[in-house]
């Protein structure tokens, strides 16, 4: 079954698959390739004027033992 494709819980499938496990096996959804489960983060993203302002910034973040790193855009 594919994104796009609605589940159908009624298909005659679906009481076979469950009492055969091998072919449950056959059935079941694989995991999307690429799909990861990404811990829960809380970021904060700062617009500095200029790079001077992100080094001062970055400088003092990491004096206060906060995990940052340098981004440009």
């Amino acid at each position: 079954m594919t994104a796009s494709t609605p589940r159908r819980p009624n298909c005659a499938h679906c009481g076979e698959a469950a009492a055969n496990p091998e072919l449950a096996a056959l059935t079941a959804e694989a995991p999307r390739p690429g799909i990861v489960d990404v811990p829960e983060q809380w970021l904060v993203l700062v617009t500095c004027r200029d790079e001077k302002q992100q080094v001062e910034l970055l400088e003092g973040f990491r004096r206060e033992g906060v995990e940052c790193r340098a981004l440009v855009a």
